[in-house]
């Protein structure tokens, strides 16, 4: 009952209408899925909502269709699709109650550093920082759904940290989180590995023998918790063997570019978490830059600056692993600005005393500044007619119970505004390259040649490194050719019809 009733103070439910407030009109105009915008193009979330809806519709995951992200994921987006089946509005609710989960966690993170207030001037700016960058890419991206996770575990490593001692439930509930992200995208995995490493040390160090061992095992009993569900599911479908070669083998060796010495590996991540912030924008990477100095060089207590220094590193670690990167990689690291704004702020705060009353001001510029920051506002209100997969859509559903195949391609998004389920294992071209497994495009090259679909749905270009099949002329005919701004580029998608 008290527990109740402190959920419900005053204060908290003002922090808590902040954090929701601030995910609501931040991710309505940044966000391509909601509905300002007339639909999310990313094939990666349109890849997810497939899964999703074939993970609920009886389709068995790894098994029956291929995609190499984790299972629960999957099931974040199954229940968008519930919500809303022929678009994102069900992930674009999901994305909102993230985001309030995980602001709330960093203002608790603010909180051990400066007086509450600052909470309220901090969170519109970094909102801001994070959601307006290009690595947000159109929203819904795995990284994103991760940061509550993440959020709360950094706030329980710096809490520990400040309150040296840390409860039993609260390692067991870090070791739940560190389990639901290994089952989305274990490349994520940095800041839990950082957390449970040096909360182990830290134990140790305080000749806390017993309790570092304990603290270990029951970490691990979270994430065992996590996977449970998952072990039952797989060991009742028959698929444990699929989940193990699509999402551990495949990731590990499809996608890494050179087989080098892991001194070589560590530098790597490094060298490619430059490049990759530079891709994002300079000013992320003089942003992560400044964060990093201020973090070793402030006045905070040796500990806190050894603990952030761990969550960074390890992070880098983890997400450029595999020699490759891409746009969104670089979101967690947007994560350590924070630690910039935080020094900012209590520097600021000797000289000036800041009024919590500066947040509508601070809030309203941070929201005109992120539509004009952000890639995505520019394509806010573009009609429904300009993007292909409506232009499609009319075609497709004029047949009975239709199937598709996204030809030799990402997911495109024509399985989504259809609402159809694919009838192929490799219902789209993954992200790798044809040498490395070429199992996917020969198998949708036998799905052409064998007429297994009624439809086709490709992009016309040239630099394609796969084998395209002689079976999609002869045995299809292309009834729609369609130019659209695509992705930040201008595509051609191509509709073939299966000839009766």
């Amino acid at each position: 009952m008290n527990k109740i009733k402190q959920i419900l103070s005053k204060d908290k439910t003002k922090v808590i209408l902040m954090c929701f407030i601030t995910s609501l009109l931040f991710l309505t105009l940044l966000s391509k899925n909601s509905f300002l915008y007339g639909f999310n193009d990313w094939e990666d979330a349109n890849a997810f909502f497939t899964l999703g809806k074939s993970l609920f519709s009886g389709k068995i995951i790894y098994k029956d269709i291929f995609e190499q992200k984790g299972p629960f994921l999957y099931f974040i987006y199954g229940i968008g699709y519930l919500i809303s089946n022929f678009n994102f509005l069900g992930v674009f609710f999901l994305e909102i109650i993230f985001s309030t989960v995980f602001l709330y966690y960093i203002y608790k993170i603010i909180n051990l550093y400066l007086d509450s207030k600052y909470g309220f001037i901090i969170i519109p700016i970094f909102t801001m920082l994070l959601y307006s960058s290009s690595a947000f890419r159109q929203g819904g991206s795995c990284e994103e759904f991760t940061f509550p996770f993440l959020a709360i575990t950094i706030y329980n490593l710096l809490n520990f940290i400040k309150k040296d001692d840390i409860k039993y439930s609260t390692v067991y509930i870090t070791g739940i989180l560190a389990g639901l992200i290994f089952l989305m995208k274990y490349t994520l995995l940095g800041i839990n590995f950082a957390f449970m490493a040096y909360l182990f040390f830290a134990l140790l160090r305080r000749k806390q023998v017993k309790k570092a061992f304990i603290s270990a095992f029951i970490y691990i009993g979270g994430m065992l918790t996590a996977f449970l569900p998952w072990l039952i599911y797989f060991l009742c479908t028959n698929s444990l063997y699929s989940f193990y070669d699509v999402y551990i083998y495949t990731n590990l060796f499809a996608y890494t570019k050179t087989s080098v010495s892991i001194i070589d590996k560590i530098l790597n991540c490094f060298i490619c978490c430059y490049k990759n912030l530079k891709d994002i924008g300079i000013h992320i990477l003089i942003l992560i830059g400044l964060s990093l100095l201020t973090i070793l060089f402030n006045k905070e207590k040796r500990h806190d600056k050894l603990a952030i220094i761990c969550l960074f590193v390890f992070t880098v670690l983890f997400v450029y692993i595999g020699g490759i990167y891409f746009k969104y990689y670089g979101f967690p690291v947007l994560l350590f600005i924070l630690f910039l704004l935080i020094f900012i702020f209590k520097t600021l705060s000797k000289k000036v005393n800041f009024n919590g009353k500066l947040f509508i001001p601070i809030f309203i510029i941070s929201l005109i500044a992120s539509y004009y920051i952000s890639g995505n506002t520019k394509f806010i209100g573009k009609d429904k007619n300009e993007y292909a997969v409506y232009k499609f859509k009319d075609i497709i559903m004029q047949e009975e119970n239709p199937t598709l195949l996204n030809y030799g391609w990402l997911d495109c998004g024509f399985y989504t505004v259809t609402g159809i389920v694919p009838n192929t294992k490799y219902f789209e071209r993954q992200n790798f390259e044809y040498k490395n497994f070429p199992e996917n495009m020969d198998e949708q090259n036998k799905y052409i040649e064998n007429k297994d679909i009624d439809f086709v749905v490709t992009a016309i270009r040239s630099d394609k490194d796969y084998p395209v099949t002689k079976y999609l002329d002869i045995n299809y005919n292309k009834v729609m050719e369609f130019k659209v701004d695509y992705n930040y580029a201008i595509e051609t998608f191509a509709l073939y019809k299966l000839k009766k």
